[in-house]
């Protein structure tokens, strides 16, 4: 599964950045299938902050 403007993450409330990372992780394992998220390196931040979801999600840039 792909999941664009992951970055759009950092707007909402802490509670809620939580909430929808869990859902990423939950719903990996539920439909027991990658998931890839696609943002700007705002992304980074929110998703590197929780262990369980850093260790899931492996920074990489894509050359402009």
């Amino acid at each position: 599964m792909i999941i664009d403007e992951v970055h759009h993450l950092s707007n909402g409330s802490v509670r809620e950045q939580r909430q929808l990372l869990n859902q990423l992780k939950l719903s990996s394992r539920d439909l027991r299938m990658p998931i890839v998220a696609l943002g700007t390196s705002e992304a980074l931040y929110p998703m590197q902050i929780y262990p369980q979801i850093a260790s899931r999600f492996e920074p990489f840039s894509l050359p402009k």
